[in-house]
Parts: C-alpha cells; sequence; structure tokens
C-alpha cells in the first residue's frame, strides 16, 4: 500500500496528481469562459441585428435559408465572438495553469477554433467570413501568448 503522503505523485517527476488535475481544470476553465464570452457577444449581437420573425432559430434549414438575408454587421458580432471567447479563454488557461501554461492555453485555442469551424460547416457562409472565421481563433491564441509573453512551464 502507498503511504498517503506520496499517493498523489506520478512517475519519478514532480508532476503531482493535483498539478495534473488543476492543468486540466485550467483548461476546463479556459473553454467555459470562452464559450460564454461567445454566447454573450452573440447575445449583444442579436439585441442589434435580431433575427427577423420568419426565421426559427431552433432550425438550421431556417436560418440556412436565410443566410443571404444577414447584414454584415451581424457577421461581424459573430467573428468578434469568435476572436474574442478564443482570447479569454486561452488567457485563463495560460494564467490559471500550474504547469503546462502554453499546453493549455493552445488548446483552449485549438477548440475555440474548432467550434467556429464547426459553425462554418454547418451553415452556408460569404467566403471572406469563412477565412475570417477560420483565422480568428488562431489569431486571438497568438495574440494572447504574445501577451503574456514567456511563460515557465514549470510550478513556482
Amino acid at each position: 500500500m502507498i503511504p498517503h503522503r506520496h499517493a498523489s505523485k506520478v512517475g519519478s517527476g514532480s508532476k503531482t496528481m493535483d498539478t495534473i488535475i488543476k492543468d486540466i481544470l485550467a483548461i476546463m476553465a479556459g473553454g467555459f469562459l470562452g464559450a460564454l464570452t461567445v454566447m454573450a457577444i452573440q447575445m449583444t449581437g442579436h439585441h442589434f441585428y435580431p433575427l427577423p420573425d420568419n426565421i426559427d432559430p431552433e432550425s438550421v434549414e431556417s436560418i440556412t435559408a436565410h443566410m443571404t438575408d444577414v447584414s454584415i454587421g451581424a457577421m461581424l458580432f459573430v467573428l468578434l465572438a469568435w476572436f474574442l471567447g478564443a482570447f479569454t479563454g486561452v488567457l485563463l488557461a495560460i494564467k490559471a495553469a500550474p504547469i503546462r501554461k502554453k499546453m493549455a492555453g493552445g488548446l483552449v485555442g485549438v477548440i475555440q477554433w474548432l467550434m467556429a469551424i464547426q459553425t462554418l460547416n454547418m451553415l452556408p457562409h460569404p467566403m471572406w467570413m469563412t477565412v475570417a472565421g477560420v483565422l480568428a481563433a488562431p489569431l486571438a491564441t497568438f495574440i494572447a501568448f504574445m501577451l503574456v509573453g514567456p511563460q515557465p512551464d514549470e510550478e513556482t
């Protein structure tokens, strides 16, 4: 039986189960904050650019049929949401992760990027928005990494 004080050690390194769990929680928190940011900005966009009454927001077919009628302002709100969702989520993950800061932030950026790509694949978008949407999360991730500067990948 392993003594309790050593039960949280993983391998022979200095990483403990506690820090691995904290890294995972940092990724989850960053992903949650990113999704919450996207939702809040998109809700704000709907305030300024409400959906027409004849669109059923629960129906992909209904939204698809009206995508050509969507204003540029509404699309820009979506791009802003994707950019800031990735940016805030990546920043939180980098700051909250005790050991693997770069990995945590990068993983959140990839998750946000994949969610944007999924949305782009579900509905037809103008080419300019597709290109901007594919670039938004990687650009936000890069800017977040540059803003925080070099991060040690060791617990301090």
